[in-house]
């Protein structure tokens, strides 16, 4: 059964919400977005958030030793949205000696061909899982908006693959079908007005249970 990462959580309310869902990942978004959580609020959070979901920290560019601080609060996958290369890779996975956690890499898609992003996806022969996001001039990520989901379908057949980017109830089916990932990620699609929506997140996991 496909995967699904709720992301963008900011509050103990968040946090209680999808305790009742269980989905099998949430994101907590350490890097500058309207979304964005301190290191101390990371360790509450994640002290409120059920056992059985796994708690994804989401990091642009970010200092090692930070890093390696939130994973003492319990973070279980490293999500990498920045410019960090292969030799940063190196540097996080030597943190696997003393902690147990995935590092998910984001692919930010504009108008490369398929074969491009699987050449850019095989210099992180390190990375367990990537994820695909449409790029933003002017974000990171989480700008909401999706890409031509048809142009790299074949992905996942070399790859594990989170799909990001605009899944809302509407889409979420067509892009399982699509690029058939193995974990969907939605934040702004199960929001109203900035904030965690309970029936859209009950719709967005009905249509794919």
């Amino acid at each position: 059964m496909i995967k699904v990462k709720i992301c963008g959580l900011r509050n103990v309310d968040d946090v209680k919400l999808v305790n009742e869902f269980l989905p099998d990942y949430v994101g907590f978004v350490l890097a500058e977005s309207k979304r964005k959580v301190s290191v101390e609020s990371l360790q509450k959070l994640i002290a409120n958030l059920d056992t059985r979901i796994s708690a994804v920290g989401v990091f642009v560019d970010a200092d090692i030793q930070l890093i390696e601080k939130t994973l003492k609060h319990g973070l279980r996958v490293i999500q990498l949205h920045g410019n960090e290369d292969p030799i940063y890779l190196r540097q996080l996975l030597l943190l696997k000696n003393n902690y147990d956690f995935e590092i998910w890499k984001a692919i930010r898609i504009d108008h490369q061909t398929e074969k491009e992003v699987l050449e850019e996806i095989e210099s992180y022969e390190i990375t367990d899982r990537f994820l695909l996001d449409k790029k933003s001039d002017t974000s990171y990520g989480g700008t909401g908006e999706s890409f031509q989901w048809a142009n790299y379908k074949n992905i996942s057949h070399k790859h594990s693959i989170i799909l990001a980017g605009g899944l809302n109830p509407e889409n979420v089916r067509k892009g399982i079908d699509t690029v058939k990932p193995y974990c969907i990620d939605v934040s702004s699609g199960v929001e109203t007005d900035n904030k965690k929506d309970r029936r859209k997140i009950e719709d967005f996991l009905q249509i794919i249970t």
